[in-house]
């Protein structure tokens, strides 16, 4: 019995280390991607000019591609080195050019927790067609993070946590002053918006089936009634017209 029992330390100690070396040569290859990433975009900064290249340029396509790439490897708290990345590098604004195109972008389980995204583009560019690739943020950690003006154009949210975004307001004096968030055609279908800012925004072709809006503000959005039929929670929501849900 007793060599028997010291035959399973061995072979257990022999599993645990393989899975120890398994997580090192992991995060290793992780984080020469992530840093072969930043070499590769800094010179497309500094050396082909990517801030100044116009739509079509060869340059944004290399960006976009390298981008794609490297996000659909990475795992949740490299994927925010990179988007906050491009959105300290005013690659990934929301304003008329966006630089670098996210639409298609593997962010699932991404922790964007608390980001500023404001003004971020991390949707579809220009109309949302049915053949538009959507960028996949199901899972997502986007709790308490600032999303007014960002652009969620048909973006996979599934089972993303928005609890406490600001993703919406009709204050003149909040900062920056941007427009709403745009969710056009977004999946919100079990997102957890609990407590989230949702104020004075455009819901009706986003799918809110299973979503949790549990105190969630949404006086003076636009939403119906079959859509907030499906919803998980309204407990103690502030609904459009300012009432409070039971």
């Amino acid at each position: 019995w007793f060599n028997w029992a010291q035959d399973a330390r061995q072979r257990e100690d022999a599993q645990t280390r393989a899975q120890a070396q398994l997580e090192a040569e992991e995060e290793r290859t992780q984080e020469e991607a992530l840093q072969q990433y930043n070499n590769e975009m800094r010179s497309l900064l500094l050396e082909e000019e990517l801030l100044d290249s116009q739509e079509g340029d060869a340059v944004r396509e290399l960006a976009r591609a390298r981008t794609l790439g490297v996000l659909d490897i990475l795992d949740s708290d490299r994927k925010r080195i990179v988007v906050l990345f491009l959105r300290e590098t005013s690659l990934i604004s929301s304003y008329a050019d966006t630089i670098v195109d996210l639409s298609g972008a593997n962010l699932r389980d991404a922790n964007l927790r608390e980001a500023r995204l404001v003004n971020t583009s991390l949707g579809v560019q220009g109309f949302l067609t049915p053949h538009d690739e959507r960028t996949d943020l199901s899972g997502a950690d986007l709790s308490g993070a600032i999303l007014l003006g960002a652009n969620l154009k048909g973006a996979i949210l599934k089972g993303a946590n928005l609890s406490g975004a600001w993703v919406g307001t009709t204050d003149p004096k909040a900062p920056w002053h941007p427009e709403n968030a745009d969710l056009e055609g977004a999946d919100l279908s079990d997102a957890n918006l609990s407590g989230a800012e949702l104020v004075a925004l455009d819901l009706t072709e986003t799918d809110l089936s299973g979503a949790d809006l549990s105190g969630a503000n949404l006086s003076e959005a636009t939403v119906n009634e079959e859509q907030l039929d499906t919803v998980f929670s309204l407990e103690v929501a502030t609904m459009p017209d300012g009432s409070t849900h039971d």
